[in-house]
């Protein structure tokens, strides 16, 4: 097994003037005779995740080479990539595969032998769903550590990967990998949105109620034991009457919105990355984050691994934990909310934001990505491995529409946009 497989940490041509609508951006552009939206990665390679047909790590932005010119969702696990194109039947992945994470047999080794499974693919190739599902496209990609799930927008749910915590939902877990792309088990409530975290996968349902399975030493399934679950059950505690709008995980601590705008949260509490009142290490049921009654209306929560972000309506971002929270070498560690200042002296706005197990981005309104936090590998884009204290805008060549955050590496949808 390559030494790589054992480093685990723990965007119609129309009037002069149209509206460019891909994947849920809108745009006002000048006349233009050719769009693409490609996807960029970097990061550590060695896993041959960034797609580059070698192993080698960039702390810049490079293309992740695929022949399709509209992707539209990417996902990036521990050493492996997904990227899906636009009209919703074809994944492309690279990487690692040893829990078969790329839904397809790597075969030939370094002597060219079909009879031989290989644990890299150090160059993408699709993954076909249009024999599937025909007319649905893919509203989402997320990534744990060693599985993924692709979420529909018809609501069905593919799981595919590692499965020896019962991560897939797959209910069997003496099956330890799913090759490939495998639909889960139905629950009751159309699926509106997935999310991986290390070893566990949580959903959430149209009429707001959030489901989770797999490993949960760290409580971080909210399923009320420490247990590993192979299926996907209710979550309640907390939650039980709640209608929730949006949850949040990408290591071993989660965090759930709920209409209201109340935040909640379970798993792993070690560095008071849960904005609880209570000290417990872990939590293992879904508890009020009482802590960030304090701030304005939250838009949107993001988990990271010790520290977690929330952005408010008016497109402020608030960090707590410990870590590079983004506020300067002074605080590496804060109970309670405090204000990353950058975006006070700079023209945009923030609307999304998305946490690494200890590193975070940001895109704002006019695409724009910024990054801050552990800079091993350059995963944060800024071309070098360096840690950065505070938001640092990350150069690339067009409109960023779309991001994922993996362990060691990240990767973003960005519109190319050609005048005419």
């Amino acid at each position: 097994m390559n030494a790589v497989c054992c480093r685990w940490i723990n965007r119609s041509l129309t009037n002069p003037k149209c509206t460019l609508k891909l994947c849920g951006v809108h745009r006002t552009q000048a006349a233009f005779s050719h769009f693409s939206s490609v996807a960029y990665v970097w990061g550590a390679g060695d896993g041959g995740q960034l797609g580059t047909g070698s192993q080698e790590s960039s702390p810049l932005p490079v293309k992740f080479s695929v022949t399709e010119e509209q992707i539209c969702q990417v996902g990036c696990g521990f050493g492996f990539t997904l990227a899906a194109n636009a009209k919703g039947n074809r994944i492309w992945t690279a990487g690692l595969n040893t829990f078969s994470q790329l839904g397809r047999q790597l075969t030939g080794g370094k002597h060219n032998d079909p009879s031989l499974l290989q644990d890299i693919g150090v160059s993408p190739e699709a993954v076909d769903l249009s024999t599937r599902l025909p007319s649905a496209r893919i509203l989402q990609i997320s990534c744990g550590r060693s599985h993924s799930a692709v979420l529909m927008d018809n609501g069905t749910v593919f799981t595919f990967g590692g499965h020896y915590q019962g991560q897939c939902g797959l209910e069997n877990l003496e099956v330890t990998f799913i090759k490939k792309l495998t639909e889960i088990p139905s629950i009751l409530g159309n699926i509106k949105q997935i999310a991986c975290g290390f070893d566990h996968t949580l959903l959430l349902t149209s009429d707001g109620k959030v489901f989770s399975c797999g490993w949960g030493a760290d409580g971080q399934t909210g399923l009320a034991h420490f247990k590993d679950e192979a299926s996907f059950r209710l979550l309640e505690g907390a939650l039980k009457d709640v209608k929730i709008k949006q949850v949040s995980t990408s290591a071993d601590c989660c965090l759930a919105l709920s209409v209201e705008g109340e935040v909640f949260a379970w798993g792993n509490n070690e560095y008071n990355q849960l904005a609880v009142t209570s000290d417990e290490e872990q939590l293992a049921v879904p508890t009020e984050a009482s802590l960030l009654k304090i701030l304005p209306e939250i838009k949107q929560v993001s988990a990271g691994g010790s520290n977690c972000v929330a952005l408010t309506a008016s497109g402020e971002l608030y960090s707590w934990g410990y870590g590079v929270l983004g506020h300067g070498r002074e605080v590496s560690f804060t109970k309670t909310p405090q204000k990353i200042q950058t975006f006070d002296d700079i023209d945009e706005v923030v609307s999304k934001v998305s946490c690494g197990p200890d590193y975070a981005a940001v895109m704002t309104d006019s695409g724009g990505l910024y990054t801050w936090g552990r800079g091993s590998f350059g995963r944060l884009g800024l071309g070098s491995s360096e840690d950065q204290w505070t938001p640092k805008k990350v150069a690339l060549p067009g409109q960023v529409t779309n991001i994922s955050c993996g362990v060691d590496h990240m990767a973003a949808v960005v519109g190319l946009l050609t005048p005419s």
